[in-house]
């Protein structure tokens, strides 16, 4: 009997001086692919290990870049071990294993990074143990780092962070399908609502808000604070992500608005409160800001289209406090009030829908 499984690959990156953990890492990965969640989700894992799986090649470039080719080009996730040594320098960073780490994360991959803070052996090397701190203590900066202190601990929160992996590529996978059959739909015409059901309508439009609130950037345990650097870099990427995946609802709500149906406007109306709110958070006010994104995307969206279709009855609509947003901090106000503050965040996603021409019928002007 045939079986189909969705594989990704592991990258196991260290210096030398690990070998043990190495192969707790390895046999984790591989234990993996026998446990429940493997057989109940149809995901495999495949563990790649330089000393197992490059080969040697001459004329490709120098030694780091021949196996970030045959073995980081390949990878989803990349698990790094650290204890005394940062690694040998090459010519792009202070190490192998921290080029390895840069790339991974410059390519978007899943970065695990664990450092043993075990005894450090007497024979170890002052200068690369204090090498190996400055480039800890820099990542510290830029996301959490995992410690441990036995090989028992190591394989419990490699399990964790393998998991978190899987449950995330599905989630993924899973919003890209739907992105992609929403967009695949013809969309009604203007003025031509009633030949789609509005079951349909409201299916899709809850598809496409469902995406967005499946990235990982609106999550609750995400971070809303750190160094300057970091928010910079931090602001950018979630920003991107909330916007790329609200692209399947700013079709939806402009088509929506096309309709001129105002059963259909009723339907991604109430949407907007429900993607609106910004829980009451400590932290840097941009990246709170954020998590209004998707109700103020869809807001500006839904106003533009308006406009657009010289819908005046549901541009006034908008302007008015008649749809409110709670947010912990402010209470109840109205939408135009609460989402014209993350208009900054949301401007990027909205120059198609400015320049979306108007429906058949209405064109000539007033």
């Amino acid at each position: 009997m045939s079986y189909s499984a969705e594989l990704l690959t592991v990258l196991v990156a260290s210096p030398v001086d690990v070998p043990a953990a190495r192969a707790v890492v390895r046999g984790e990965i591989e234990g993996w692919n026998h446990s429940a969640s493997a057989r109940a989700l149809d995901v495999e894992l495949r563990a790649k290990l330089w000393e197992l799986d490059s080969v040697p090649e001459l004329g490709a470039g120098d030694a780091q870049q021949v196996l970030n080719r045959q073995l980081l080009d390949s990878a989803d996730i990349l698990i790094a071990v650290f204890h005394a040594r940062l690694g040998t320098a090459t010519a792009r960073a202070v190490s192998g294993t921290a080029e390895e780490i840069e790339e991974a994360i410059a390519r978007k991959l899943q970065v695990h990074v664990f450092v043993d803070l075990g005894d450090i052996p007497r024979d170890h090397d002052p200068q690369q143990l204090a090498e190996l701190k400055d480039f800890v203590a820099s990542l510290r900066e830029r996301g959490l780092i995992g410690d441990f202190r036995s090989h028992d601990e190591l394989a419990h929160k490699v399990r964790q962070a393998l998991d978190a992996d899987v449950n995330q590529f599905l989630r993924h996978a899973a919003a890209a399908r739907a992105t992609a059959d929403i967009s695949a739909r013809e969309p009604p015409a203007g003025g031509q609502a009633a030949t789609a059901p509005r079951t349909v309508w409201r299916d899709d439009l809850n598809a496409a808000a469902d995406v967005v609130l499946g990235v990982d950037s609106l999550g609750a345990a995400q971070p809303v604070d750190g160094s300057p650097e970091w928010i910079r870099e931090t602001l950018s990427a979630r920003r991107t992500e909330i916007l790329d995946a609200s692209a399947g609802l700013v079709r939806q709500v402009t088509n929506a608005v096309r309709s001129r149906d105002p059963e259909i406007a009723s339907m991604w109306l109430d949407l907007v409160p429900t993607l609106a709110p910004n829980p009451f958070r400590g932290g840097i006010t941009a990246l709170l800001n954020l998590l209004r994104a998707p109700g103020a995307v869809l807001f500006h969206a839904g106003g533009l289209a308006a406009c657009a279709e010289r819908n005046d009855e549901l541009t006034g609509l908008l302007l008015t406090d008649r749809i409110q947003v709670e947010d912990p901090l402010h209470g109840s106000r109205p939408a135009v009030e609460a989402c014209g503050q993350t208009s900054s965040t949301t401007a990027a996603a909205l120059p198609a829908v400015a320049r979306l021409p108007r429906s058949d019928t209405r064109r000539g002007g007033r």
